[in-house]
């Protein structure tokens, strides 16, 4: 045990020069980080981007879809469920965000037992989507 803290009192000036080294290489690949980082995050560029833009052109497909999971509590009715999942969509397309809402009430392949989802569709190219994603949240 005694090794470890000789030698580090013995070449201190060398691991000193050592992370100040490293810490210059990383200042420099820092500052190429941005360009590499564009976007918002949601989008990367590539095959899956043109089938995308393919998909949206070509057969009208959404440009974007988001999931709204939905959760029954355990002594919430079924009814009282389905009244939270008509209102929370309701409220949603108020928004006036969505092009087409596909609700686990009007198709029931959404639903099994407790859980339940919803397909948000958005063909706005210019939308948001961290300002969409904390508006729905907010509903």
């Amino acid at each position: 045990m005694r090794n470890i803290p000789s030698f580090l009192v013995r070449f201190h000036k060398v691991i000193l020069f050592l992370w100040l080294a490293a810490a210059i290489i990383m200042g420099v690949f820092a500052t190429k980080l941005p360009s590499m980082l564009e976007g918002d995050g949601f989008r990367t560029d590539g095959e899956y981007e043109q089938v995308q833009k393919d998909l949206t052109d070509t057969f009208d497909f959404p440009e974007s879809t988001i999931m709204v999971l939905f959760e029954k509590e355990k002594k919430e009715s079924k009814a009282a469920f389905e009244d939270k999942i008509g209102y929370t969509l309701t409220e949603i397309k108020k928004l006036g965000l969505a092009s087409a809402i596909e609700s686990p009430l009007d198709n029931t392949s959404l639903m099994k037992k407790d859980t339940a989802y919803a397909m948000i569709h958005i063909d706005d190219k210019t939308a948001e989507m961290p300002a969409i994603i904390s508006d729905i949240k907010s509903r």
